[in-house]
């Protein structure tokens, strides 16, 4: 019977750290959204546009810092965003203003009857995916009322997530191969050139 109990006690010391060991390896979902205010200096010659948007972020872990973590890979620039940090329903929320010049390689084979794919990624430079992933906040995330680009109709928005494959592992040595993978928030914008207004300008 001593022995039995001795079993018992072993078997629930390993199953209590494996489960302690999968509990710590699950990693933290970070709600994110965004809301678009602007969309502006349109280049076709020079790839690229300018877009100005809020992002906001809603976690419980206390090591991830948004505002200095946050990158957006496919942009030419952005600027340091401003911040507000708070804690709502024991939530730790973070909301950004983000002005980036996105790069973008037109297609313009239907000019001027084209659409043009808005694709802004944001990323943690900091966390992979077995630390964080991203879950779109779709219900928050739209563009504004009043928003215009001049010459286009936006014809569709969505925001989604997914995971961005590297093949490197940027010199960390604790990885078994050369590839990372971050989870990442995408916001999609379609825009439809006004080919009539166009055509109105032009004759």
């Amino acid at each position: 019977m001593k022995r039995f109990g001795v079993v018992l006690l072993l078997l629930l010391f390993s199953f209590s750290l494996a489960f302690g060991q999968n509990e710590k390896d699950t990693p933290d979902t970070v709600k994110v959204g965004a809301y678009v205010v602007s969309v502006h200096d349109i280049d076709i010659h020079d790839k690229e546009y300018t877009m100005r948007f809020w992002l906001w972020m809603l976690h419980s872990n206390t090591e991830f810092d948004f505002p200095y973590q946050t990158e957006v890979p496919n942009a030419k620039s952005f600027e340091k965003p401003d911040m507000m940090t708070d804690t709502i329903m024991g939530k730790i929320w973070c909301l950004m203003k983000m002005k980036a010049t996105m790069k973008e390689s037109w297609s313009v084979g239907d000019y001027p009857f084209d659409e043009q794919l808005l694709l802004v990624r944001v990323e943690n430079t900091v966390f992979d995916k077995n630390k964080l992933i991203f879950k779109a906040d779709t219900l928050g995330s739209n563009f504004d009322t009043l928003l215009t680009v001049d010459g286009w109709v936006i014809k569709d928005f969505a925001v989604t997530t997914g995971t961005s494959v590297y093949p490197t592992a940027f010199g960390d040595p604790s990885f078994k191969e050369q590839k990372s993978e971050y989870s990442h928030f995408d916001i999609r914008m379609t825009l439809e050139r006004d080919a009539w207004g166009l055509f109105f300008k032009l004759f």
